[in-house]
């Protein structure tokens, strides 16, 4: 991932991932004639990649995610092939408040002690 500031205040970031994994299932399916058990090992593929656009300022902060996330898995024992594609657009806006006394007269003694870069 990679976030590009410009003008101090506004950003836009870039992402992708990729990843592998391993799925184990046990399945165990009811019959009245009694249970059958199977089970499975299966490698699994997933790609991610996320765009995202914001402004972040000293009273609120404001943004736009887009995700877009894919996965893949062949069944052992079958020809089947498991896949998931998932697209997520997410907006926020949140507004920075004042802390109490408390916490800053606390985070102030820990500035004291361990010097800010």
């Amino acid at each position: 991932h990679y976030t590009f500031v410009f003008g101090k205040e506004y950003f836009f970031t870039l992402g992708a991932m990729a990843s592998v994994g391993y799925l184990h299932t046990n399945l165990l399916t009811r019959f009245a004639e009694g249970d059958w058990k199977t089970d499975q090992n299966n490698f699994i593929i997933r790609g991610e990649g996320i765009a995202g656009i914001g402004y972040n300022g000293d009273k609120f902060y404001t943004g736009i995610f887009y995700t877009l996330s894919a996965s893949e898995f062949s069944q052992q024992h079958n020809t089947v092939i498991n896949d998931n594609v998932r697209s997520v657009f997410r907006f926020f806006i949140g507004f920075r408040f004042p802390p109490p006394r408390f916490l800053r007269r606390t985070t102030d003694k820990v500035k004291e002690i361990i010097p800010v870069l």
